[in-house]
């Protein structure tokens, strides 16, 4: 996935596969997840400058499963 500037790029990834297919709907980007399975999630900032990225699934944070 990446913005139309291409600054940035985001690659979810199935454990153990290559990068999950992407689906386009009404302007907006989904991927399949399946219940039980793990995901990889990589993004890349190809500016300069930091950014912060806050990386949620169904509304809870990646990192600690509390609302993003």
């Amino acid at each position: 996935m990446l913005d139309p500037t291409r600054r940035y790029e985001l690659a979810v990834r199935p454990l153990g596969r290559t990068v999950a297919d992407e689906y386009f709907h009404n302007g907006t980007t989904w991927i399949e997840g399946r219940e039980g399975s793990t995901y990889t999630i990589d993004i890349r900032n190809n500016t300069p400058n930091r950014v912060l990225f806050v990386v949620s699934v169904d509304g809870l944070d990646v990192l600690e499963g509390k609302p993003a």
